[in-house]
């Protein structure tokens, strides 16, 4: 994530850029479910964030995929250019989606739809 920061930066030189990060868990994960770092031109506090957040914890393969989803729209985005960069190492809730073990097989347990 530091690396795209950092080439959008070197990209796009003298544009105002403004960057947010939610690292997100799964749902058994209550107390560290989300990081959430809101939008803000000060890159270099992004990257620190980002550097201090770690992967943990965990009980099935799913992720909650569509609870970050929800976080990151809740943001106040400013510019009419927007991007939104998901990285996984797993699927979200429900079978429709994948094969693995799911706690929630039916879906997102919150009634979100990554869609």
């Amino acid at each position: 994530m530091i690396t795209i920061v950092e080439y959008v930066q070197k990209e796009h030189e003298g544009s105002k850029i403004r960057v947010s990060f939610v690292g997100y868990r799964d749902h058994c994960d209550k107390k560290t479910r989300f990081s959430i770092i809101d939008f803000t031109e000060n890159l270099e506090e992004v990257k620190i964030f980002i550097s201090k957040t770690e992967a943990s914890g965990g009980g099935d393969t799913p992720e909650d995929i569509a609870g970050a989803f929800k976080n990151a729209l809740a943001m106040k985005w400013e510019s009419k250019a927007r991007y939104a960069v998901l990285v996984s190492d797993a699927p979200c809730h429900g079978k429709k989606y994948h094969s693995v073990d799911d706690s929630y097989p039916n879906g997102d347990p919150d009634g979100l739809i990554p869609e």
